[in-house]
C-alpha cells in the first residue's frame, strides 16, 4: 500500500515540475548525448510552430540545419556535456517569433552514478534588451564620432581640411554610397545638385579631369568641391542614386554650401541618419565660416607684416645710408689719403647698396696744373679688362648725357642703342649702375660703377644713393686735390719765409765772415797785425751771432725738447713731467743709442705725444708701456695701456682721438701704423719706419 502511495506522490510531483516548465516563458529542452531532443516545453513548441512529437527524437542538426549546428550550437554542448555550465548568446531564427537574439544556457545533467547523460539547455528571449543595448552604443558611437569631428574641425586650418575631416568621420555613422561637401560662390537654387552627390555626376556627366579623392579642391560652375567620397574609387559602379539628402550649409540665414549624400538603398536616410547628417552640415557650416574667417584674418595679418616689414626695411635702410653719409662726411673732413677716403666710399656702397663689386674708374685726362698726382681708378682690382673698358664706355656716354645709366642686363642690342661699340661682353655682371662725376677744376673725369651678377631692376632709391655716393667720390677727389695744392702752397711759403730769414740774418752775417776774412788776409800781406787782432775779433762776434741766429731757425723747425735732449731724453722728460705726476705707472724701454733723422725724431715724438694724451685724456689708463726697438731694418716704436680700449672698427672709420694725424705723420714718414684695441682690452699702436 505504501509502494502505491509513493508512486502516486512521484507522478504528482513530476507534473508540478512539467507544469512549471511548461508556464515558464524561458524555451527548455533536454538533448541526450547523440544530440536528440528527449523533451521540451511548450514554449520552445510554440517558438518553432511544432508539437511536440515531431520535435522529441529528432537531433539538433536535422531540427537546426548542419551548419547552424556545426557553427553555433555543437561547441557548447560538447563543453555542458564534459561536464561545464556554459552560457552565450547568437541569433535564433524560430518559424513562429523571426530572428529572435537568445541568451543560451546549457546546464550539464548527472545521473545517480555522477555521469552527465543529457544537457538542460534554456533560451531567453533578450532581443530588445539588445536592441536597446545597440541603440545606446549606436548613439555612444555617434556622439564619439561627433566628438572626432568637432576635433578634426578644430584642428582644421581651412575650410577644405574642415569638410575632409568630417566627411571622414561621417561615413562612419551614415552608410552611403557617395558623399561631398561643397561651397557655393553665390547663393543660387539651381547650383544645388538634386542627386546628392554632385561632384561625382559632374565628372561622369562631361566635368573631365577632376579627380574625386579627399581633400582635393576643385571648381564646377559655382560650386567649389572642399571635400568628396565616392565607392567608385574602390571598384564600385555608379548607378542613379535610389535615396539622397542634401543639407544646406547655414550659419545665421546665410548659405555657404551643402552636404550631399546620395545611396543606393531607399531607407538610407530615414530617421536617425538624416539627424546625424544635419548635425554634421551645422557643424561643418560654423567651422567653415570660422575657417574663413581665420584665414580673411591670416591674411590681413601677413599683409601687414609684410608691409610692416618693408616699411621697417625701408626706414633701416635709409638710417643706413644716414649712417653711411655721415661716415662718408667724417672722413671726407679728415685729412686722409685719397685711396683711403676712395676704398672707405667704395665699401660703404657696397654695404648700402648689398652689390656684388662696386668701383671707382677715372678716365685719363690732361690737367695743365703742375705738381698735381692724377686720380687713379680704385677697387678695379677684380675687374676684368675687358669689364674695365665696357664701363669707361658706359662712363663717357654716361657723362654725355649728363645723367646717371642704369642697364638692368647688358645685352649686345642695348649697347648698340647706346651706340656702345667693346670688343666683348663680360658674362660675370649682368646689370650695371654707372653714376658719372665731374670735378672741372681738377680735370678729373670718372664715375661710380655698381655691379650686380644677376639680372637687377635698379629702383630710384638705389639710382639716389649712388649718385649722392658719386658725390660725395667727386668731394673727396676735390678736396685731396684741394689738400695737395694747399700743402705745396705751404711748403712754398715755408721755404720762402727761411729764404727770407736767412737772407736777412745768416746770409748777410755769413757774408760779413767772407769780408772779414778777406780784410784780415790783406792786413797779415802788409804786416797790419793790429789791425788783423781788430777783424778776428769782429769775424769770432760775427760768427756767434749767426750760429744764434741759426739756432733760432732750428728751434722754430723742431721742437725744443727734442732740440735739447733728442727724441729718448724727450719722450723720458715727457713720462716724468706727466705720467709720473698724474699717478700713471710707466714702463719705458729702448735700445740705446738709437741715432735717427729729424724729421723721424719729430715723427715718432708727436705720433708718441699723441697716443699718451689719449690714454690719459680718453682710456683712464692706470699703466703705459713705451718701447723703441731696431729690427731687421726698421726702427718700432710702441705704445701700449690698460685703458678701456675701444672697438677696432673704430679706428678704421673714424678720424677721432688723434687717429687721423698719427697716420698721416706715418705716411710722412713712409712707414706704417697698426693699432689694436678692444672694449675694455687696452689698446697698443705700433709704428714701423725703414731708417
Amino acid at each position: 500500500m505504501f509502494g502505491a502511495e509513493t508512486e502516486s506522490l512521484s507522478i504528482e510531483k513530476g507534473r508540478r515540475y512539467e507544469f512549471i516548465v511548461n508556464t515558464s516563458k524561458e524555451l527548455m529542452a533536454l538533448i541526450d548525448r547523440e544530440y536528440r531532443y528527449e523533451a521540451v516545453n511548450d514554449e520552445h513548441c510554440r517558438a518553432r510552430n511544432q508539437p511536440r512529437e515531431e520535435i522529441l527524437g529528432r537531433t539538433v542538426s536535422e531540427l537546426w540545419s548542419p551548419e547552424i549546428f556545426r557553427n553555433t550550437i555543437k561547441e557548447p554542448l560538447d563543453r555542458c556535456l564534459a561536464g561545464q555550465e556554459v552560457n552565450y548568446q547568437a541569433y535564433y531564427e524560430h518559424a513562429a517569433i523571426g530572428m529572435r537574439y537568445m541568451d543560451v544556457t546549457c546546464y550539464p545533467y548527472y545521473n545517480p552514478a555522477g555521469t552527465v547523460t543529457h544537457v538542460v539547455v534554456v533560451q531567453r528571449d533578450i532581443t530588445e534588451r539588445e536592441r536597446a543595448e545597440q541603440s545606446m552604443r549606436r548613439y555612444a558611437r555617434r556622439l564619439e564620432t561627433l566628438h572626432e569631428i568637432d576635433r578634426g574641425i578644430l584642428a582644421a586650418q581651412s575650410p577644405e581640411e574642415v569638410a575632409d575631416a568630417a566627411l571622414r568621420h561621417l561615413l562612419y555613422l551614415v552608410p552611403c554610397q557617395r558623399a561631398s561637401i561643397v561651397l557655393f560662390d553665390s547663393v543660387d537654387a539651381g547650383a544645388i545638385p538634386r542627386n546628392g552627390a554632385y561632384p561625382a555626376y559632374a565628372r561622369k556627366n562631361g566635368a573631365a579631369g577632376h579627380e574625386a579623392r579627399y581633400g582635393r579642391v576643385f571648381e564646377v560652375g559655382k560650386i567649389h568641391v572642399l571635400a568628396e567620397f565616392c565607392n567608385e574609387e574602390l571598384g564600385y559602379e555608379p548607378t542613379e542614386s535610389v535615396s539622397f539628402i542634401n543639407v544646406p550649409l547655414v550659419v545665421q540665414g546665410e548659405l555657404l554650401g551643402a552636404l550631399s549624400m546620395g545611396s543606393d538603398d531607399a531607407a538610407t536616410f530615414a530617421g536617425e541618419h538624416a539627424d546625424i547628417a544635419r548635425e554634421v552640415a551645422y557643424q561643418v557650416a560654423l567651422a567653415v565660416q570660422q575657417a574663413q574667417l581665420r584665414q580673411e584674418l591670416h591674411r590681413y595679418t601677413t599683409e601687414l607684416e609684410v608691409l610692416v616689414g618693408e616699411r621697417t626695411q625701408e626706414i633701416e635702410q635709409r638710417r643706413q645710408v644716414a649712417e653711411g653719409m655721415r661716415d662718408i662726411l667724417t672722413i671726407l673732413n679728415s685729412v686722409r689719403p685719397l685711396d683711403e677716403v676712395l676704398n672707405f666710399i667704395l665699401a660703404q656702397a657696397k654695404k648700402l647698396l648689398v652689390t656684388d663689386n662696386v668701383s671707382f674708374i677715372a678716365l685719363a685726362t690732361d690737367t695743365e696744373q703742375a705738381g698735381l698726382k692724377p686720380v687713379t681708378s680704385v677697387g678695379v682690382e677684380d675687374l676684368l679688362p675687358a669689364e674695365i673698358e665696357l664701363a669707361q664706355e658706359i662712363i663717357r656716354a654716361a657723362i654725355a648725357q649728363q645723367r646717371p645709366m642704369a642697364i638692368n642686363e647688358l645685352t649686345v642690342e642695348i649697347l648698340r642703342e647706346l651706340k656702345i661699340q667693346v670688343a666683348a661682353i663680360s658674362h660675370r655682371y649682368t646689370s650695371i649702375l654707372v653714376a658719372p662725376l665731374s670735378v672741372n677744376r681738377s680735370g678729373t673725369e670718372g664715375a661710380l660703377v655698381v655691379y650686380f651678377v644677376d639680372a637687377h631692376q635698379f629702383s630710384d632709391e638705389e639710382v639716389e644713393t649712388t649718385t649722392s655716393l658719386a658725390d660725395q667720390t667727386a668731394l673727396a677727389i676735390e678736396n685731396a686735390r684741394l689738400y695737395q695744392s694747399a700743402e705745396q702752397l705751404a711748403v712754398m711759403e715755408e721755404r720762402e719765409r727761411l729764404a727770407r730769414e736767412l737772407h736777412d740774418s745768416v746770409t748777410q752775417s755769413l757774408y760779413s765772415l767772407s769780408l772779414f776774412s778777406e780784410a784780415g788776409q790783406r792786413l797779415i800781406r802788409v804786416g797790419d797785425n793790429a789791425r788783423v787782432e781788430e777783424y778776428l775779433g769782429q769775424l769770432g762776434e760775427t760768427a756767434q751771432q749767426a750760429l744764434k741766429e741759426m739756432r733760432l731757425l732750428l728751434y722754430e723747425l723742431r721742437p725744443a725738447v727734442l732740440e735739447q735732449e733728442g727724441l729718448i731724453g724727450a719722450l723720458r722728460r715727457r713720462l716724468d713731467a706727466v705720467e709720473k705726476r698724474a699717478g700713471i705707472n710707466f714702463t719705458f724701454e729702448v735700445d740705446e743709442p738709437i741715432v735717427l733723422p729729424l724729421s723721424v725724431e719729430e715723427g715718432f715724438y708727436r705720433i708718441a705725444q699723441e697716443a699718451l694724451n689719449n690714454s690719459l685724456k680718453h682710456a683712464f689708463a692706470t699703466h703705459v708701456c713705451v718701447s723703441i726697438e731696431r729690427q731687421d731694418g726698421e726702427t718700432i716704436m710702441q705704445i701700449a695701456d690698460n685703458g678701456v680700449g675701444f672697438p677696432e672698427e673704430e679706428s678704421k672709420m673714424t678720424g677721432g682721438m688723434g687717429l687721423s694725424g698719427m697716420r698721416e705723420r706715418v705716411q710722412k714718414l713712409g712707414g706704417s701704423l697698426c693699432i689694436e684695441s678692444a672694449p675694455d682690452q687696452g689698446a697698443t699702436i705700433t709704428v714701423r719706419v725703414g731708417t
